[in-house]
This record gives structure tokens, C-alpha cells and sequence, in this order.
């Protein structure tokens, strides 16, 4: 019998980004996340995270936005040019209950309770609908990959997705009693339109002074999160943090980003979005004008290359220089 033939680095490629696309169509979920499932309409639309018309025309160049995900034809590469229409999309809500943002999509901000409770309830709802997806794609991949390693990110996922829906259930019942005041949170301002905007979370294990505040490794525990969202406005930009109020654990947390220095606010908003995030649009302008090395930096941070050599042991390395700054772009 002959040998087998071996295949080539571009076959691989191929067959790798084929399974890549395959599970990416398995995994999608459309379902409306609005807690009145009977007011629901028919269909389910590709809702925004960030907004469209007020955000992502004024952050695209020719129509286009630059954002670190991969396209499924092209899973190697990073950042990658996104049409503003396909930007920041996910399938959670209905035509109807995504109109529930009309006083963030329509009005200039103006620090109101609703608003900010609008703005970190999107945030959260594209990470937990992106959890859902994110179960269903690791369950297709352990059906032609075994490694342990797939079952290891199965469980973190799973995990976050479980402590989600406990944050669920209380976003839920704020906005069936209309009672939005159910957040510890922090505004920064800025005086300067920024090139970029952002949503996401992160799980902080260790306060800004390194001490431990939560254990990821006590799987019986619910993980308290923090939400963020990050966008410009009209010669002015606004980074909100916040946490619900039921997480105690991140109450002291919240207090202290209140007290840090400009200087310190901007690179904690690197910071969350290079650790919490791939909602992430980018003027291609500013991009394209950044140097190779500017480039290169960026890329190994939001990479999180540096995990695979631990964890910061220095106190206060959430709000040191990160190596790179978006505000800069």
C-alpha cells in the first residue's frame, strides 16, 4: 500500500478555516433577550452594540471600521476591516425590544440613570448572548477535536455563562419594573473625540492595591463582573464602568476608580478592553497611520500573550501604562 500523502500548510489551512466556519454557522443563536417575551415582534434583527448611525459613521472610514475578530474565511488574521452595517452586530433582540435604546441611540448623553443602565445593559447583553454562542461553538468543536483543552475552555465559558444569567435575572427585573438605579458606577470624561469605541466585561480577580477579591478557581462561586462602555460624542468622549450593586465584592472597586487621575482612567480603559473585549471599532484612518511597531504592540497585548507567562504580580497593574494607547490614536 502506498503512503499517505502529507497534507501541505495551505490544505490546512483551508480544511481548518472550513471547520472554522462550520462551527461558526452551527453555534449562532437569534433570540431576543428583552425579558417581555411576549411583546416580542417576529423577527429577530441584527441589533447594534455600539450605535450606528451616532457611533460607527462617525468612527468608519468609507464605510468600513477596523475591529480585532477575525473573519471566518480568514481566522488568522486580527484586525480586520468590518463594513459599519456588520460591525458589532449579534442576534439578541427583536425589532421591537431593540428600540428599548432609543434614549442612548437618540439623545446626546447626559449622565441620566437610564442611560447609563442603557448603555451597560447592552454591553452586557452582547457578552452574554456571545457566551450562549460561545457554548454551543465549543460543544460542535469537541465533535472533531478531543483535546482536553477544548473541554477546559468548555467549562470557563459554561461557568461565565452561568454567572451571567444570575446578572441577567436582576437586568431583567429592572427593566420590568422601570427601577434602572441598580448599579455602582463611575463616568469618565474627556475633552476630545477618541478614534475608537468599545463594550465588554471582565471578572477582576485582584483589586487596583493586588489584593485577591475573587478566586476564578472556586467553580461554586458566582464571579461578580464589571461592564464598560467607551465612546465618543460630539468634540467629548465618555468611558461608564459599573458593576451591579447586588456584587459586593466590587463595591470598594468602584469607589476607587473614582478616585484616580486622568492619567490612571486612560490606561485602565486600555487596560479593560485589551483583557475584556473584542467589540472593539477603530477609525482605519488612525489605524493605518499607526507605525508597525504600534501596530506589533497592540497586537501581543490584545493577544494576551504575556498570560502564557502569568499573571502581573506588581500592585496597580491595571492602571499602568499598557504598553500602547488607544486615547492616542
Amino acid at each position: 500500500m502506498g503512503k499517505k500523502k502529507k497534507r501541505s500548510k495551505k490544505d490546512l489551512k483551508r480544511i481548518f478555516s472550513e471547520q472554522f466556519q462550520s462551527t461558526i454557522r452551527k453555534s449562532r443563536i437569534k433570540e431576543c433577550l428583552h425579558p417581555k417575551k411576549e411583546k416580542c415582534s417576529e423577527n429577530i434583527i441584527k441589533a447594534h452594540s455600539i450605535q450606528n448611525n451616532k457611533v460607527l459613521s462617525k468612527l468608519s472610514k468609507n464605510g468600513n471600521v477596523i475591529m480585532p475578530i477575525p473573519k471566518p474565511d480568514n481566522p488568522f488574521q486580527l484586525l480586520t476591516e468590518y463594513g459599519r452595517k456588520r460591525a458589532t452586530v449579534f442576534t439578541g433582540f427583536c425589532g421591537h425590544h431593540d428600540q428599548m435604546f432609543s434614549p442612548i441611540e437618540d439623545g446626546d448623553f447626559n449622565y441620566e440613570i437610564e442611560q447609563v443602565f442603557l448603555y451597560i445593559y447592552r454591553a452586557f447583553a452582547i457578552e452574554y448572548h456571545r457566551k450562549m454562542e460561545g457554548v454551543k461553538q465549543q460543544q460542535e468543536m469537541k465533535k472533531f477535536n478531543t483535546d482536553s483543552i477544548i473541554d477546559d475552555f468548555l467549562l470557563g465559558i459554561t461557568l461565565a455563562k452561568r454567572d451571567m444569567e444570575k446578572d441577567k435575572e436582576l437586568f431583567d427585573a429592572a427593566i420590568l419594573k422601570n427601577e434602572f438605579n441598580i448599579l455602582n458606577y463611575v463616568v469618565y470624561n474627556f475633552d476630545k473625540e477618541i478614534k475608537f469605541a468599545a463594550t465588554g466585561f471582565l471578572t477582576p480577580t485582584d483589586d487596583l492595591h493586588g489584593n485577591k477579591i475573587q478566586n476564578l478557581s472556586d467553580f461554586e462561586a458566582k464571579m461578580s463582573n464589571l461592564y464598560f462602555s467607551v465612546f465618543p460624542e460630539e468634540n467629548k468622549s465618555y468611558a461608564i464602568v459599573a458593576a451591579l450593586k447586588n456584587d459586593e465584592s466590587l463595591t470598594d472597586y468602584i469607589t476607587n476608580l473614582k478616585g484616580l487621575t486622568q492619567e490612571e482612567q486612560i490606561n485602565f480603559i486600555n487596560y479593560l478592553i485589551i483583557k475584556g473585549t473584542e467589540n472593539l471599532v477603530i477609525n482605519p484612518d488612525a489605524w493605518y497611520a499607526l507605525t508597525e511597531e504600534e501596530k506589533e504592540s497592540f497586537n501581543y497585548s490584545f493577544a494576551q500573550i504575556e498570560d502564557f507567562f502569568g499573571l502581573p504580580t506588581d500592585k496597580g497593574y491595571q492602571i499602568k501604562n499598557q504598553g500602547f494607547d488607544l486615547f492616542n490614536l
